[in-house]
C-alpha cells in the first residue's frame, strides 16, 4: 500500500490530524480565517417566536430575546462576483453582553447556501482535500458524481445580495427538550417578507456556462467589471439606512443512536412534506458591526449549550463525523489566528 492509499483509507484520528494541519496552516498564512476569510458584519437582535410547534426547549423559550452579532461572507473567494458558496454566521448573546468579546455568547449558528453538504462524512471530506492539494480536484467529482450535483446546488455566482439568499446548517445537531428526550434539529435562515412568505427564489444560481466551465473555474467572468466588494459594500450601505430582517427556521425530528443512520447524513436534505420548516425566531440586522470588532469573533459549531451541541462520531464514515470534526477543527484553526 502506498502512503497515499494509507491516508485515503485511514481512520478518523488520522483524517483529523491531516485536516487540522491543513486548516491551521491556512489560518496562520492569512493571519485570519481558514475559510470565509473576508466578511461583512452586523449587530442586531433575535426574538424567539411567541408560539413554537416543536417540543419545548430551555434555550428556545417563546419570546426570549438575544443580542446578535452576524457575519456574511464568501467561502473561498475574496471576489464577491466569483462563483462561491455564501455564508451566514450568527452569534446570540444575552441582552447587554459585550458583542466584541470573542469568548462571550450563548450560541453560534453557521449556515451556507445549498441544503446539503458536498461530502457526507470526514473520510469523503479528507479525500476531497487531499486531491485538491494535489491539484486533482476534478478527480474527486469523477469518483463521486452525486457530490458534483450537490456542489452546484450551493454555488452562487455574483448573486444580487447576501440577504436574499437562503442559508442552511445541513448538519444534524442535538435538540434535548425539557422532557429530557434527545432529538435532532437543523436550521435555515431565509429572507423575511413582511406580511407574506418568501417565494424561495434565489439569485446567482449556476447556469449552463458554469457547468461547461467546470467545478474548478470559480473566477468572475472575464467581462465582469463591477468591484470585488460589491456585495459587502451594498450590505453595509443598506444597513446604514434600514434594518435587514430574516427568519430563522428549524426542523426537529426523532433520531436514534446510530451515527450511520440517514437522519444524520448532511448530504441528504430532510423531506419537507414530512418534516416541514417552522419559524423559530425573527432576526434583525440593525447596524453595521465594524471589521475590527467583527473579526475576533471565531464562530464555531462547538459554541453551543450541550442541549444544542453536536453528536459524537466513532468512525470517519459516520454521518455525524462532519459536525464532530468541525467542533474541534475550528477551535484549533482559530488558535492560530492573532487576537
Amino acid at each position: 500500500m502506498s502512503i497515499g492509499d494509507f491516508f485515503e483509507e485511514t481512520g478518523l484520528a488520522m483524517h483529523e490530524a491531516f485536516l487540522t494541519t491543513l486548516f491551521a496552516a491556512a489560518a496562520k498564512k492569512t493571519g485570519g480565517r481558514s475559510t470565509h476569510k473576508i466578511g461583512i458584519g452586523a449587530k442586531g437582535s433575535v426574538e424567539v417566536c411567541a408560539e413554537l410547534p416543536i417540543p419545548e426547549h430551555a434555550f428556545w423559550r417563546p419570546g426570549r430575546r438575544f443580542d446578535l452579532a452576524m457575519r456574511h461572507a464568501n467561502l473561498n473567494n475574496l471576489d464577491d462576483l466569483s462563483a462561491d458558496y455564501r455564508g451566514a454566521a450568527l452569534r446570540l448573546f444575552e441582552p447587554g453582553a459585550e458583542l466584541t468579546d470573542p469568548d462571550a455568547g450563548e450560541l453560534d449558528l453557521l449556515m451556507n447556501t445549498g441544503d446539503s453538504t458536498v461530502w457526507c462524512h470526514v473520510a469523503m471530506f479528507a479525500e476531497r482535500m487531499r486531491l485538491a492539494v494535489r491539484g486533482q480536484l476534478a478527480k474527486f467529482y469523477e469518483r463521486h458524481p452525486a457530490a458534483e450535483e450537490r456542489y452546484w446546488g450551493g454555488l452562487r455566482r455574483a448573486p444580487d445580495n447576501y440577504e436574499g439568499l437562503a442559508y442552511y446548517s445541513k448538519v444534524t445537531t442535538k435538540y434535548v427538550g425539557v422532557d429530557g428526550v434527545t432529538r435532532g434539529c437543523r436550521y435555515r435562515l431565509i429572507p423575511h417578507v413582511e406580511g407574506g412568505e418568501w417565494d424561495g427564489v434565489e439569485s446567482g444560481l449556476p447556469t449552463q456556462r458554469d457547468f461547461d466551465a467546470g467545478v474548478e473555474f470559480t473566477e468572475r467572468w472575464p467581462e465582469e467589471e463591477r468591484p470585488k466588494d460589491l456585495l459587502r459594500a451594498a450590505y453595509d450601505a443598506r444597513l446604514q439606512k434600514e434594518v435587514i430582517q430574516y427568519r430563522l427556521q428549524i426542523v426537529v425530528r426523532d433520531v436514534i443512536e446510530d451515527w450511520s443512520h440517514p437522519v444524520y447524513d448532511p448530504c441528504l436534505p430532510w423531506d419537507t412534506d414530512e418534516h416541514p420548516w417552522v419559524d423559530l425566531a425573527r432576526v434583525r440586522a440593525e447596524a453595521p458591526l465594524p471589521h475590527a470588532q467583527l473579526e475576533p469573533l471565531a464562530f464555531s459549531i462547538a459554541h453551543a449549550p450541550e442541549s444544542l451541541g453536536v453528536f459524537p462520531a466513532d468512525a470517519a464514515d459516520d454521518y455525524t463525523s462532519v459536525g464532530d470534526l468541525r467542533s474541534r477543527l475550528y477551535a484549533k484553526a482559530a488558535a492560530k489566528r492573532p487576537r
